[in-house]
């Protein structure tokens, strides 16, 4: 062990990592609930890698002092523990708000966080494809791989922040960053407090992994690797190297495997927004785009100032040149392979407010009829009122017509009129045609002064861009950033529909059934992050109150 190694573990070893509020209340909501047993406790540790160290130290240290083997889950350690020694670990843990640490240190250790979840969801997720016996070993063990990150960021200063620098802006590799730091690398520190701690043997073979075997601690390091890259970026050449490895591990296609990775990380983005987490993944599979900003969930209360996206000369010009496409023009679309299920967990009773939301959709459909007509467009035409008021307005609308139970077509309708007050020229939301492989135009709403978007049709018969948007409830704002690798995902008939090419669309899912797809533009003006913030917002409005709407639908039990 180095001299630096050893200074940092000295430095490190008896300082404790804190509890973060939103454990701390769901804990404490859980045991108001008598009729749970302490096991059932372990949810939100698990997106607590502070917590669920803190456990996991205590419960090992008494067990090795009594000559017992250590525990390697939750569940096992708070049975181990008891509710009562719960409670005075919860008592006696260091929170983080009381915590005096600078603005960068509090922000650092939160993305810190949210990069450990993202990585343990991903580990559980391959665990499970691999059958392991017990998922969540793995999951804890990927959620461990960065306690030296953390602890530095608690209490090194601006250590990580120099780590950082030298990795991002001086591009160095991440190990040689930090070993030019403290003069030894994160792993092999986080390696030492492992031990120190008494943690799961699978945390320190996955600090100790080179990648190369295939164990489950290498499933671990591997988890924890993807995790750090995808924070800056899922397509340069390290996120690559690192999703091949991933292939290699799990026998199966990179394609396959990008896809998977893709999908876990939208699932798990929204298990972080229930609980007011920042995205652990920096650009999601339809956000390649370098100036994506995460949505606020509560567009009241935004407050950043807009930004808008550089235009480019390709920007410029674009738009001329879509427009003088034929629409016979060839079109080479890129295969999508074959989904599978990510880690998301369907809540109880899905299927029967599925099938609500499918009878209700349906009715929204209708026949195979053909979209309104010009005419009926411009008559619903409404030009919109950009203010805050006007906003909040609108906003309370559509809560109160969640609550009073509105047919699905009334509540559609009112949130594509409302993304329209609220900035987007052109708005459309379309519903799945199956048995004509077809995405078809129900409901719109446009400025007067812009060229109308009408008979809003897209085929659904080759892999393309919006095929992939209703696999999953996901997003994309086709930019700049991103057009390279997307714009060829577009069939040349569909440019030409939209005539633009800068534009949102998100699918709207209630539960695990897909209800369609939102689509938002502007013809005259640019999108800003501001914009994409309340478009993203109100399509989940739309998606929550469908659900809520058609489980007040269900019969009583």
């Amino acid at each position: 062990m180095s001299s630096a190694l050893n200074r940092w573990l000295d430095m490190l070893v008896t300082q404790s990592l804190p509890l973060l509020p939103n454990t701390q209340a769901k804990l404490r909501a859980l045991m108001e609930q008598s009729q749970l047993s302490v096991t059932e406790y372990r949810k939100p540790i698990l997106y607590d890698p502070g917590f669920s160290l803190q456990l996991l130290k205590k419960s090992n240290t008494d067990r090795k002092s009594a000559g017992r083997g250590p525990l390697t889950t939750l569940g096992n350690v708070l049975s181990h523990l008891g509710q009562g020694q719960l409670q005075q670990q919860l008592a006696q843990a260091t929170l983080f708000d009381s915590m005096s640490l600078a603005d960068n240190n509090r922000q650092g250790y939160l993305r810190y966080v949210a990069q450990a979840c993202h990585g343990s969801l991903q580990a559980r997720d391959w665990a499970m494809t691999r059958q392991t016996h017990e998922p969540e070993e793995m999951q804890l063990g990927a959620l461990l791989q960065n306690i030296a990150e953390l602890a530095l960021w608690c209490y090194g200063g601006k250590v990580m922040e120099q780590i950082e620098y030298q990795a991002q802006v001086k591009k160095l590799d991440y190990d040689k960053a930090a070993n030019k730091v403290l003069g030894c690398t994160t792993r092999a520190l986080s390696a030492a407090l492992a031990e120190a701690w008494n943690l799961p043997e699978l945390v320190a073979q996955g600090l100790n992994s080179t990648y190369q075997d295939f164990t489950l601690g290498t499933g671990v390091a591997l988890s924890a690797r993807l995790a750090r890259l995808s924070a800056s970026s899922w397509y340069d050449k390290s996120a690559q190297e690192c999703i091949q490895a991933i292939a290699r591990y799990t026998g199966k296609a990179e394609g396959e495997i990008e896809r998977i990775v893709h999908l876990n990380a939208v699932a798990s983005s929204d298990i972080f927004v229930e609980l007011a987490y920042a995205s652990p993944a920096r650009l999601l599979p339809m956000l390649v785009d370098e100036n994506y900003i995460d949505p606020a969930y509560d567009i009241l209360t935004a407050k950043d100032e807009p930004q808008t996206q550089p235009l480019t000369p390709a920007r410029q010009t674009v738009n001329a040149a879509v427009k003088s496409r034929t629409s016979t023009e060839a079109e080479k679309v890129t295969p999508v392979s074959k989904d599978r299920t990510s880690v998301a967990a369907k809540s109880s009773g899905s299927a029967a407010v599925n099938k609500t939301v499918t009878e209700e959709t349906k009715v929204v459909i209708g026949s195979d009829k053909q979209p309104a007509s010009t005419a009926a467009i411009k008559q619903a035409k409404k030009s919109p009122v950009n203010s805050n008021e006007d906003l909040n307005s609108q906003v309370k609308k559509i809560q109160q017509m969640v609550k009073a139970k509105v047919h699905a077509k009334d509540l559609i309708q009112q949130v594509v009129d409302t993304i329209n007050t609220a900035g987007l020229q052109r708005v459309v939301f379309s519903v799945r045609v199956p048995q004509h492989k077809l995405l078809l135009g129900r409901f719109y709403a446009q400025d007067d002064n812009v060229p109308l978007l009408e008979n809003f049709q897209i085929l659904l018969d080759k892999p393309h861009l919006f095929n992939r948007l209703l696999e999953k409830s996901q997003h994309i704002w086709l930019s700049d950033g991103n057009r390279e690798k997307f714009w060829n995902l577009i069939s040349a008939k569909t440019k030409l529909l939209l005539n633009t090419d800068n534009f949102f669309a998100m699918s709207v899912f209630s539960n695990d059934h897909c209800v369609g797809l939102m689509y938002a533009d502007k013809i005259k003006g640019k999108l800003t992050a501001d914009d994409y913030k309340k478009f993203q917002a109100l399509c989940r409005m739309l998606s929550r109150g469908m659900v809520e709407i058609a489980t007040s639908k269900q019969p009583a039990n």
